[in-house]
């Protein structure tokens, strides 16, 4: 996991539960992505944890999606979701 934590970046800011609408089976629900790092370099990712097997759940898919959607209008670079695997090697 090359985000911040191997790396020479420095957090600037950690905001939690960042709102995301998305569409699901027809339907427009919301959806709040666990936090958002900002850097001190100006980088920044969105990032959800997930547990492995949930991970291509349709409905989670559909937020994922929704997700990489909204980076341009969050000003976010990427979106990034973690499992217990990533977190492990950490």
């Amino acid at each position: 996991m090359q985000l911040c934590v191997q790396s020479q970046q420095h957090v600037l800011e950690v905001i939690p539960n960042i709102k995301i609408w998305y569409e699901f089976e027809g339907k427009q629900h919301v959806y709040f992505a666990d936090f958002l790092v900002r850097n001190n370099d100006g980088s920044s990712f969105l990032c959800e944890i997930k547990s492995s097997p949930f991970v291509s759940h349709p409905r989670n898919v559909a937020k994922f999606s929704a997700a990489e959607k909204a980076l341009s209008e969050l000003r976010v670079d990427k979106f990034v979701v973690l499992t217990e695997q990533e977190l492990w090697e950490v």
